[in-house]
């Protein structure tokens, strides 16, 4: 089973229907628990030591949904030791050359803004934009920002998740 749809399995489990996803859904689907921490080291955006996952407090909202995303997927995928912590480290998340963190990255951008959610709401943007005229593929800034505000992510995600998102499926 690939990413796409391990993350569609738990949602559909889990019973979201649309954006945005609540992170506090799948953690109490999941028996999983996240809470802030500070940490001596500013590089350490948060951690997976058993059932907690520990958010640096120092993290916006819209981050803590990403690293909390990114953690449940090491533990989905069972990609971290579990007699040790899973402690994600870089400022620079999506550049983590590692297979696991590049594997954690994509589903945690799939779990906060699933395939099924985002064709529907570029289909309906792309509509919006012929509609009054605009270039759908010049205006990739607005685009984001819009689609930033429904999922509850920063830009830098969902610039991340438009990255591996097909544009061909729109033609569907």
């Amino acid at each position: 089973m690939n990413i796409i749809q391990k993350v569609s399995e738990l949602i559909k489990n889990i019973g979201i229907g649309k954006p945005p996803i609540v992170t506090t859904d799948i953690l109490d689907y999941l028996n999983l628990v996240a809470k802030l921490a500070q940490f001596e080291n500013d590089n350490i955006l948060g951690m997976l030591c058993n059932n907690t996952i520990f958010v640096n407090e120092k993290e916006s909202n819209l981050s803590s949904r990403f690293i909390i995303a990114h953690e449940v997927a090491h533990y989905i995928l069972e990609n971290f030791n579990k007699d040790t912590t899973d402690v994600v480290y870089s400022r620079d998340i999506f550049n983590d050359n590692a297979s696991n963190e590049k594997e954690a990255n994509i589903f945690a951008a799939e779990l906060l803004i699933p395939t099924e959610f985002l064709k529907k709401d570029i289909k309906r943007i792309h509509s919006d934009f012929t509609k009054n005229g605009l270039d759908f593929n010049k205006n990739m800034d607005l685009i984001i920002e819009a689609l930033a505000k429904i999922y509850f992510v920063t830009h830098d995600v969902m610039r991340f998740r438009l990255e591996f998102f097909d544009l061909s499926l729109l033609k569907e």
